[in-house]
C-alpha cells in the first residue's frame, strides 16, 4: 500500500492544515494539493443555507463592499518619530560631552536614553514593515459563512484591556477554520454562533463580517 502524501502547512501562506481532506487553504484560497482520502461529505444543511445567500438582495452589495483595514502606517509614522527624538537626544548628549557644555547633555539627557529610543523607534518600524509586507501576500477573502462557534482571550497591556475574540467560521465548501477578530468596543455588534454574512479575511483575521439574514 502507497502511503498518502499529506501537507501540514500551507504552501503558500503556512497555515496549519486541521483537515487533510480539503483541497483549499481556508485561510488564503490556494490550492493545497493534498493526496490522500476523498473529501467528507459537506454539512448539506449548512451548505444549503450559505447557498441562499447569494439569492439575497443584499449579498452584491456585502461582496462589493471594500472593508477598512488597520495600516501598518501608523506605525511606520510613529516609529520614524521615535527614530528622530532618539537621534536628537544622542545628539545633545554627545554635544554637551565633547563641547563641554557642563556635561548639560549627560546630566538631563544620559547617551544611553537616546539610543533607547532609537531602537525603539527602529524596532516599530521593522515591525510595521513586516505587517504590510504580510498583509500585501495574502489576498482578502470575502466568502459566504456561518458562525459555528466563538472565543475570546483578554490581555492587559499599559494598564489597558484588549479583548481579542476568535471565531470558528464554516464555508460553502465545507471547509472551517478559526479566525481572530480584534473587540471594537461595545458600539459594535458581536458575532454570535449561528449568525450568517460575507467574511472578509485576511489570512487567520477577520477584517469585516457584513450579517445577511438567511
Amino acid at each position: 500500500m502507497v502511503e498518502t502524501a499529506k501537507r501540514i502547512n500551507c504552501p503558500a501562506c503556512g497555515a496549519k492544515i486541521t483537515r487533510q481532506e480539503l483541497s483549499l487553504c481556508s485561510y488564503c484560497g490556494s490550492p493545497l494539493g493534498l493526496i490522500g482520502e476523498q473529501a467528507k461529505a459537506k454539512d448539506d444543511a449548512t451548505s444549503q443555507r450559505l447557498a441562499k445567500m447569494r439569492q439575497h438582495p443584499e449579498f452584491e452589495a456585502a461582496m462589493a463592499r471594500t472593508p477598512a483595514e488597520e495600516s501598518p502606517v501608523r506605525g511606520l509614522v510613529v516609529g520614524a518619530l521615535l527614530e528622530s527624538a532618539g537621534l536628537a537626544l544622542v545628539v545633545y548628549a554627545l554635544s554637551g560631552e565633547l563641547f563641554g557644555a557642563g556635561g548639560g547633555g549627560i546630566r538631563f539627557f544620559p547617551l544611553g536614553v537616546g539610543a533607547v529610543v532609537v531602537l525603539a523607534g527602529t524596532a516599530r518600524i521593522v515591525q510595521a514593515a513586516r505587517s504590510r509586507t504580510k498583509a500585501a501576500s495574502l489576498p482578502l477573502l470575502k466568502r459566504p459563512a456561518i458562525v459555528k462557534d466563538r472565543r475570546s482571550i483578554t490581555e492587559s497591556k499599559g494598564g489597558k484591556a484588549r479583548t481579542t475574540y476568535y471565531f470558528l467560521l464554516a464555508f460553502e465548501d465545507g471547509a472551517e477554520a478559526e479566525f481572530a477578530f480584534p473587540g471594537r468596543g461595545t458600539s459594535h455588534e458581536l458575532l454570535v454562533p449561528g449568525y450568517t454574512g460575507v467574511a472578509c479575511t485576511r489570512g487567520a483575521t477577520i477584517v469585516d463580517f457584513s450579517r445577511i439574514r438567511v
